[in-house]
């Protein structure tokens, strides 16, 4: 296995594939559950955290195949098993498994999941946390990095 044999594109979309699987084991989203004390004031207590396992139902299967597709792709080439002239470039399929995984997080990111959360003291509320922002970057990264290994793979004029 030679590592130098990556582009830069392959390089950054294995890297930010490596990312996404770590952020994905952060909080994502966490249960806030307002609890009014008279005549002070209202406190949110955050009484439980999620990470992306437990909070994303099948789209965390989904990110998974997108991170296994990027790192997969890069491993192939690092070893030599991909073809010198493809007909449809892997990196066209890292690129769209990419942009995929950014549009399933945006879609948690406007949508959260339900509260699991029941305190019965009020309504409880669903929290975004830094995982979900990092985890939306890392999967950019992906699809920036599919989309540089295209760009790279063009001849020059």
């Amino acid at each position: 296995m030679d590592l130098g044999r990556l582009t830069r594109g392959e390089a950054i979309a294995a890297g930010s594939g490596l990312v996404l699987l770590v952020v994905m084991f952060l909080p994502w989203f966490s249960d806030n559950a307002p609890v009014e004390v008279p005549g002070i004031r209202t406190v949110d207590i955050t009484q439980e955290t999620h990470n992306a396992w437990q909070s994303l139902g099948l789209i965390d299967l989904l990110l998974l195949l997108v991170v296994l597709l990027a790192l997969g792709v890069a491993l192939a080439h690092a070893v030599g098993a991909t073809p010198s002239d493809p007909v449809l470039p892997l990196a066209l399929f890292v690129a769209a498994a990419g942009l995929v995984g950014v549009v399933l997080i945006l879609y948690r990111l406007a949508d959260p999941p339900a509260p699991t959360l029941d305190l019965g003291v009020g309504q409880t509320e669903v929290g975004r946390q830094i995982g979900l922002l990092l985890g939306l970057l890392a999967a950019a990264g992906i699809s920036f990095g599919g989309y540089l290994t295209l760009v790279e793979g063009q001849p020059r004029e």
